[in-house]
């Protein structure tokens, strides 16, 4: 007779459970790891998006308050602003809705642009409407800005 105290190893059963058990801790990190990804991935985008426009609005702010204040509107979705005689202190701002880019003479200042508009209301006021591409969530970002120009001899 064979006695089975003394029988080293493990049952076929056992194995399956064993590598059951570590398939689904397994499946649980690797759940946690590409959510975490995920979050990571899309609060990167967001931040740059954020950065995309922050910087294109304190550019144009820059170039304006930097000028005569003469901003040139009727060449859209272009706008030059400046002296509009080519001088270094003026600067076209152009918008290509089918790239979603906005260039400074030429160079690219944004991307995932879905709105940029430039107009001048009562009292001499500029305003400035960006809006972004929406995201992978559908959150959209949207600045909407106003610079009031120095009137002629002030």
């Amino acid at each position: 007779m064979i006695s089975l105290k003394n029988k080293n190893g493990m049952t076929v059963i056992e194995v399956l459970v064993t590598i059951l058990i570590a398939a689904i801790i397994f499946g649980m990190v690797a759940s946690i790891v590409g959510f975490f990804s995920r979050f990571y991935s899309d609060e990167s985008q967001h931040v740059n998006r954020q950065e995309n426009m922050r910087i294109l609005m304190l550019q144009i702010e820059r170039d304006i308050r930097t000028s005569d204040q003469e901003v040139n509107l009727a060449s859209a979705p272009c706008y030059l602003i400046g002296l509009g005689d080519g001088s270094t202190t003026s600067h076209n701002y152009c918008f290509n809705s089918a790239t979603g880019i906005v260039t400074r003479d030429g160079v690219v200042l944004a991307r995932n642009v879905s709105v940029f508009t430039l107009a001048l209301s009562s009292g001499g006021a500029l305003n400035i409407d960006i809006r972004m591409v929406p995201d992978s969530r559908g959150k959209q970002l949207e600045a909407i800005y106003t610079i009031y120009l120095r009137q002629a001899g002030s």
